[in-house]
């Protein structure tokens, strides 16, 4: 007897290795994403610009990274001495218009070096619902402003596919060869109900439907895998909006069984080994357990240089 559906594993033609260099952006599944190969030592970028949860958004953020191109100072606004963009995840907030001005613009020209190069961008989709200014148009972050300076609503799906494809074609215009995997974040956004999150999804898959073309965008089932796949609350953490780890592992083996090859896995399971070994908690680095730890790890690290800097380590 079964009890559930399992996802079956896709096959796909990207190859992610340790010479890859991978960028993730969007909402913050892409974080824990972009966390799991940052920590294993991937070259990886995890939005430059901070956390954007939709479409509309994420399309200006990659245009002000695409273009090189500084916010106006005039649209750098205060709350409270704290200086935010409306385009801009709260992250960037400085105590001066100057200073947010010059830590959004190392950011930008950070992002912009690494955006030419990639090999992979995997963007997350969070909502199709938005919020927009009376004067500036859909914002990426409110900034704890008023509320009656804006009014939330649902994008349609002509205007998420126009978002999409103004990502595509800003992207591709300075790295011709990227490949762009999208995929829609199993994250909750409950703010108005059930019903209306799950309307805001299948806005996002509708569009995501029109862009995919097999050859250089294709998806990523994250949404699919929690919500048909795992399908059961103890997967969630306790606000029952977030996956708990336990989720986030799952997605991650079949990340990981897409996209890597045999040898890059075995190479991964050597940096966790590492890893766990760093972990390890010394109640005095000066024992002689800890000094054959360290040269235990030092080894291991050696032996892998030739996929991984040693510099990455960052060991004392």
């Amino acid at each position: 007897m079964k009890f559930r559906t399992i996802l079956k594993q896709a096959s796909s033609p990207i190859d992610i290795n340790y010479q890859s260099k991978v960028l993730f952006m969007g909402s913050c599944f892409a974080q824990n994403i972009g966390k799991a190969m940052g920590d294993r030592k991937f070259m990886t970028s995890i939005n430059p610009l901070g956390i954007s949860y939709n479409p509309i958004s994420l399309a200006k953020n990659i245009a002000t990274i695409t273009e090189c191109k500084s916010p106006d100072p005039e649209e750098v606004y205060s709350n409270e001495s704290i200086h935010f963009h409306y385009d801009f995840h709260g992250i960037n907030n400085a105590l001066s218009r100057t200073s947010f001005v010059e830590k959004i613009d190392d950011k930008i020209k950070a992002g912009y070096e690494f955006v030419k190069t990639t090999d992979i961008l995997f963007i997350s989709l969070g909502t199709a619902h938005v919020f927009s200014h009376k004067d500036h148009g859909v914002v990426n972050n409110c900034h704890k402003m008023p509320n009656d300076l804006f009014t939330r609503r649902l994008l349609k799906v002509e205007e998420i596919v126009s978002a999409l494809q103004r990502i595509i074609t800003q992207l591709t215009t300075v790295n011709y060869g990227v490949k762009i995997v999208f995929t829609v974040s199993p994250i909750r956004h409950i703010r108005d109900g059930l019903v209306a999150d799950r309307r805001s999804k299948s806005m996002l898959i509708a569009a995501l439907t029109q862009v995919i073309n097999d050859q250089d965008v294709f998806y990523f089932p994250s949404y699919e895998l929690l919500i048909d796949d795992l399908r059961d609350y103890r997967f969630y953490k306790a606000d029952m909006i977030h996956p708990n780890d336990q989720a986030i592992g799952y997605i991650w083996e079949y990340f990981s069984e897409s996209y890597f090859s045999t040898d890059t896995i075995e190479l991964i399971r050597k940096v966790d080994k590492i890893n766990s070994m760093l972990s390890h908690r010394q109640i005095s680095h000066s024992t002689d357990q800890a000094r054959i730890l360290k040269e235990k790890i030092k080894t291991a690290v050696s032996q892998l240089t030739n996929h991984i800097p040693e510099e990455k380590w960052q060991l004392e």
